[in-house]
């Protein structure tokens, strides 16, 4: 009867390529009391005391959203003749607690999730694998989930080879793009050293971190920055984010010259600076949990009003490298956008949705530099044509004093004579 009672859905995992979990394949139960043990979960009486009961996932890959409850999620998976990594692809998942079954007990328990050391990861990896050991006979596996941040993720079933060769590929991918966002801070660093003009490093601040809280959204940041700091790995988002913001808001000013000739404006975007430098002590002192949904708003408000204003200054001003400047921030925000309701669970959680912010970021890093650089070359071009109207100007009260100064030579020597 126990066996039974604990039999899942069942999960066909082929025996040379991975097998991604959708959510039709998983049952969930939801515990908004936080009591539950996986003994409860066991117990057939506590289900039917307390009413409890399996559901099936409502989306292909499960997403809730930020949830104050704990998640249960149970699947089987098939007798398998080689070893596999079962894969958890979501890094900031806070609590993990994964038991592996047969015949319905408990013949291995594994505890995780970024409120432990990454040295304590039974695989040493940026998402959570757990070892599945080759068997003749059906496994199912519970995960018990809770989290403060997005309660989502993918499952996939891997055999080892075909893992380590994905992984190559994603690192390539990633690596394209820290490389891109590396080279054009370095590029613009090195134009600040030259011109000593504050918006190059309000460019620089504001990219790299932009890089590091994908960092941390992707689980390099807790891999290979702060492995053993658990704490601040939960914190750093919301602490960086609103610091971000602070340089995005300094930079247009700096960039659009804001204040001079746009005042009203400059007052508006000032207080968001106050509000956002207000909002980073806030998120060292209170719960990651109850700030994020004030900085992700904050973002989103933040971000509407810097492409607002870099659109009004285009249509205004419509020099080339406002274009540019536009550009720019329109693909950040609609992938931002697009990255913020996958969270919210709006969107499906799948690689596009995942990989938006980044890609919108890429973009306008890209776009950006180009702005400057553009800037740059505007301003040194008007600046020639300066000089030489200084010089022209120059040259005509030369000519003109020479040609005074002979008209009064020759009265003088018509005088004299």
């Amino acid at each position: 009867m126990l066996s039974s009672f604990i039999s899942p859905l069942y999960v066909h995992a082929q025996s040379i390529e991975s097998a991604s979990i959708k959510g039709e394949q998983i049952e969930v139960l939801i515990d908004p009391t936080h009591q539950l043990t996986v003994f409860d979960i066991l117990n057939e009486e506590v289900f039917d005391q307390n009413n409890l009961q399996w559901e099936k996932s409502i989306s292909r890959t499960p997403s809730y959203g930020f949830s104050p409850h704990t998640y249960w999620f149970r699947f089987a998976l098939p007798a398998q003749a080689h070893e596999r990594l079962l894969e958890l692809d979501y890094a900031l998942l806070d609590n993990i607690s994964f038991y592996r079954l047969k015949k319905g007990k408990i013949v291995e328990t594994i505890l995780t999730g970024d409120q432990y050391n990454f040295s304590e990861r039974p695989i040493k990896h940026r998402a959570f694998l757990f070892p599945l050991p080759k068997t003749d006979q059906e496994q199912t596996i519970l995960l018990k989930i809770r989290s403060t941040s997005a309660v989502q993720f993918s499952l996939t079933v891997w055999p080892n080879n075909t893992f380590f060769e994905r992984e190559q590929n994603f690192l390539i991918e990633h690596g394209l793009y820290y490389g891109v966002v590396l080279v054009m801070s370095l590029y613009n660093l090195f134009l600040f050293f030259r011109v000593k003009d504050n918006v190059y490093v309000y460019y620089v601040i504001y990219v790299s971190i932009f890089a590091i809280n994908q960092l941390t959204l992707s689980g390099f940041a807790f891999q290979f920055l702060w492995p053993n700091v658990p704490t601040w790995n939960e914190k750093s988002l919301a602490v960086l984010s609103p610091i971000a913001l602070v340089c995005a808001l300094l930079f247009v000013n700096a960039f659009l010259k804001v204040k001079i000739n746009y005042p009203k404006i400059y007052k508006f975007t000032s207080l968001l600076i106050i509000v956002s430098l207000i909002a980073t002590a806030a998120s060292i002192v209170y719960p990651y949990s109850m700030m994020i949904p004030y900085v992700a708003s904050l973002a989103i408000v933040i971000s509407s009003t810097i492409l607002t204003v870099s659109y009004y200054v285009m249509f205004n001003r419509r020099y080339k490298y406002d274009v540019y400047f536009s550009a720019a921030w329109s693909a950040l925000l609609i992938g931002v956008a697009i990255l913020s309701m996958n969270k919210l669970g709006i969107l499906p959680r799948n690689t596009f949705t995942e990989s938006a912010a980044q890609i919108g970021s890429g973009i306008e890093v890209i776009l950006l530099s180009f702005a400057l650089a553009e800037r740059f070359y505007d301003a040194m071009n008007r600046r020639l044509v300066a000089e030489k109207e200084s010089l022209l100007i120059k040259e005509e009260l030369i000519f003109t004093q020479k040609k005074q100064n002979q008209e009064l030579e020759s009265r003088v020597n018509s005088r004299t004579k």
